[in-house]
């Protein structure tokens, strides 16, 4: 008895593991929408404390409260970056 042969050629399979790509793209996409408004909320929040002059303490904790947005939405723009990289212009979203 042989197995059944499922081999996949090597476009069908550069296709398929382009729409799971583009798929993370996507969710990268909207997930780096909604850190971008939490950041700028962020920004927004330690301007004020600065303008109303509250103390260092205060400011210290607002960045520190801010820092890992930023760096979740630089990580998903190297993410994005790097998908649409693999990608090329013939698969590439958007």
């Amino acid at each position: 008895m042989s197995a059944p042969s499922n081999k996949e050629t090597p476009v069908e399979r550069m296709e398929r593991l382009a729409g799971v790509l583009r798929s993370l793209y996507a969710l990268c996409a909207t997930w780096r929408k909604w850190v971008f408004w939490g950041m700028l909320f962020g920004f927004a929040d330690i301007a004020l404390v600065v303008a109303y002059h509250y103390p260092p303490g205060d400011i210290l904790l607002r960045i520190r409260l801010v820092s890992p947005v930023v760096l979740t939405f630089l990580l998903l723009s190297g993410g994005m970056y790097m998908v649409k990289r693999t990608l090329g212009d013939k698969f590439a979203p958007g």
